[in-house]
């Protein structure tokens, strides 16, 4: 298992540089699904790797290796790649007003802005003093807390919540005899499983069995450096443009 919380809680948002990262969406791909409310993508590679595992959950399921009652058995699409544009849109929205509402309104500040230096200045003050921990540039956001794991489109999840109930996580989950099944079959096609989410398929790109999905879109020994540059671009590039 991989420890998305405390231990690679920022996995898949920095390069080896510790240069926050976005994903370039011409390496998207989308997520075959029985969902047809929703439409689900995923990195090119770590979709053809579910594919596989799909395949290989019906064989099981029909030869009655699985039980088809437990909670992942037609391996149900829930979330998967979220786009960090449409994120930080909402975000940066909901910063700015509160900045307008929660204090240049309340303290009389707004009628001292006659042109875009006074509003930067605000800005710095305001940013100074309550600004820990809301960044402001796109790169700031991929990189924070603020911004969900599932941008990377490295994750598949297949239950839309509940990271918090442990009781149901050991209860619907843990204790299940085909849990181990579904660990397993994970490993065989180059996933891990997040500790915290046991629902969530994390792509392994060091797994060997990762390798022959990778090979079709990455055709160099595995370098991280080569890889990053393959299917990700460095979030600072979009700092100008997003603000």
């Amino acid at each position: 298992p991989i420890d998305m919380w405390y231990d690679k809680p920022y996995f898949g948002r920095y390069d080896l540089g510790a240069n926050p990262i976005y994903i370039l969406e011409e390496n998207l791909k989308q997520i075959p699904t029985e969902n047809k409310n929703a439409t689900f993508f995923a990195i090119n590679f770590v979709v053809d790797a579910f594919e596989d595992l799909q395949k290989h959950y019906t064989k099981a399921l029909n030869s009655r290796s699985i039980n088809k009652d437990f909670p992942l058995s037609s391996l149900p699409v829930a979330q998967a790649y979220i786009s960090p544009d449409d994120l930080y849109q909402k975000y940066i929205n909901s910063l700015f007003q509160v900045f307008v509402l929660n204090y240049l309104q309340p303290l009389g500040l707004h009628c001292t802005i006659s042109n875009f230096s006074d509003f930067l200045g605000h800005l710095r003050d305001y940013f100074s003093k309550a600004g820990q921990g809301n960044p402001l540039t796109f790169s700031g956001f991929i990189g924070s807390k603020r911004c969900p794991a599932n941008v990377c489109g490295l994750f598949i999840d297949l239950q839309p919540s509940g990271f918090s109930d442990d009781t149901k996580k050991y209860k619907d989950f843990l204790i299940k005899n085909d849990f181990s099944f579904f660990i397993s079959s994970a490993k065989n096609h180059g996933f891990l499983v997040d500790k915290n989410a046991p629902w969530r398929l994390v792509a392994d790109i060091n797994s060997a069995n990762m390798q022959p999905f990778l090979r079709k879109y990455f055709r160099y020994n595995m370098n991280y450096d080569l890889f990053f540059n393959n299917f990700f671009d460095k979030a600072s590039k979009l700092d100008f443009n997003t603000m």
